[in-house]
């Protein structure tokens, strides 16, 4: 008996043992638990890709016209149906002060899709400020810059030139007169995935490219954006290819892409740099990426695929999640992703 004893206490000790070893391993593990991520309920069949953070507000746009708002919570979002929008995807949005908001349609010109509308009433009313109907526009990005107090509307190009606008405080929009540029290339375009090909940075304006041979990063000169230079290249043969996302953290940018018909792949390598010096990065997330973002020293990259982070410290690339998503923005203390689904993740 004193031997069945012994071994019955033995074989406690060994499960205890072996459930702490489980548990202590499964605290190692990068993938989040599920109790980090969580779903923001909207009763609303739309799919969102525009999404900018301004003060305590979030705003989001998306397909049918959509708008959500969100003010210092995520819990109770105000769903927002533009008139007259009911057919339009939103893409990209711009903040301008005291809340403002310009919400850019992407579409072709030829269908009426070329559209940017107005609220400065926290979405209340909205006025039609901006469209072209003459055929072979399509709107990728829209900017504003604090600093400057200029925006500006990306289009993919007219002619295989590059073709922007510029708009002020007053809701003007003019087309910038460009001096000095290289020409683009055949079938060189611009995504509007998540409305990140274009950014401004250091008073300068820089465009990620795709569709054509080579997947290319542009940078002009200064806000005049009147003269521009080429940057960085790589290889990218295919019209469903190329560069779709920058974004710059404090010290350097993050340029990344793939190929929107291979979700699961990423053969578009992901660039890292600074001051126009951008260079291959040894690791990939292995999937096809609509935007990256900085956040502190760390990167995370956002696809229908999912979303991953990289880590500045391991030097690696790890899956957060495989919730399909095509823009994320750091939100309070977490990440705001969006797609068909709206998702909020713990940092």
């Amino acid at each position: 008996m004193k031997n069945f004893s012994y071994i019955l206490h033995f074989t406690s000790y060994f499960k205890s043992f072996t459930l702490s070893l489980i548990l202590y391993t499964l605290s190692f593990i990068p993938y989040p638990l599920t109790s980090q991520i969580k779903k923001i309920p909207l009763n609303i069949q739309s799919s969102f890709r525009a999404l900018k953070v301004s003060g305590g507000h979030l705003w989001a746009g998306g397909t049918k016209g959509i708008i959500l708002h969100f003010e210092k919570d995520l819990d109770n979002p105000q769903v927002i149906h533009v008139p007259g929008a009911e057919k339009l995807d939103f893409r990209d949005l711009a903040i301008l002060p005291n809340q403002q908001v310009l919400a850019m349609s992407a579409g072709p010109s030829e269908q009426g899709a070329a559209v940017i509308y107005y609220s400065n009433d926290l979405g209340k009313t909205w006025l039609k400020v901006f469209e072209i109907k003459e055929p072979g526009y399509f709107f990728d990005a829209i900017v504003y810059d604090e600093k400057s107090n200029k925006g500006f509307l990306l289009s993919d190009p007219i002619q295989q030139q590059l073709t922007l606008f510029e708009f002020n405080l007053n809701l003007e929009f003019q087309q910038v007169k460009i001096d000095k540029s290289p020409k683009m290339l055949p079938k060189e375009a611009f995504f509007a995935a998540s409305g990140s090909s274009m950014i401004i940075r250091d008073g300068k304006i820089l465009l990620v490219t795709g569709g054509s041979e080579k997947a290319r990063i542009w940078q002009s000169k200064n806000l005049q954006a009147n003269e521009w230079e080429i940057i960085s290249e790589v290889d990218s043969v295919g019209a469903n290819r190329g560069f779709f996302s920058i974004n710059c953290g404090d010290k350097n940018c993050m340029v990344a892409g793939g190929d929107y018909t291979k979700l699961q792949v990423n053969e578009v390598p992901v660039l890292l740099g600074e001051r126009g010096k951008f260079q291959p990065m040894n690791a990939s997330p292995g999937f096809y990426i609509e935007k990256v973002l900085a956040v502190g020293k760390d990167w995370y990259a956002a696809g229908p695929a999912g979303l991953s982070k990289y880590s500045h410290k391991t030097k690696k690339w790890t899956k957060v999640s495989d919730v399909a998503l095509h823009n994320i923005v750091r939100y309070g203390n977490g990440l705001v992703g969006i797609g068909k689904e709206v998702m909020s993740y713990e940092l």
